[in-house]
């Protein structure tokens, strides 16, 4: 989806250089602002694809820590309900990365 979104950014910068290319190559000041206006369109178009693929970055690693810290809630409270939990625990605590966990899961 990632690749997507960027051709989509890339394509519509494409389409405001053109469409600055044509404002600049003609005469009519009617029909120059209208090309100006719409590479703004482009322009703004390619923002709010880019803040999609952005908040798509934002919402995949937020879940994935949401994941781990619920795992991570899970077995501090099976470990107080449960003393055969104690192991799973220990077991958990020992596979913890020592980087970010968002970072090292794909």
């Amino acid at each position: 989806m990632l690749e997507q979104l960027s051709d989509q950014i890339r394509v519509c910068y494409e389409r405001a250089a053109e469409a600055k290319t044509k404002a600049d190559a003609i005469d009519d000041p009617v029909l120059r602002i209208e090309f100006l206006e719409m590479e703004k369109r482009w322009l703004t178009l390619a923002r709010s694809y880019g803040f999609t693929e952005s908040l798509t970055v934002f919402t995949t690693a937020n879940s994935r820590w949401r994941r781990w810290f619920d795992q991570l809630h899970e077995l501090i409270r099976d470990q107080h309900r449960r003393p055969r939990c104690a192991k799973a625990w220990s077991d958990f605590c020992g596979s913890l990365p020592l980087s970010n966990p968002v970072m090292t899961q794909s």
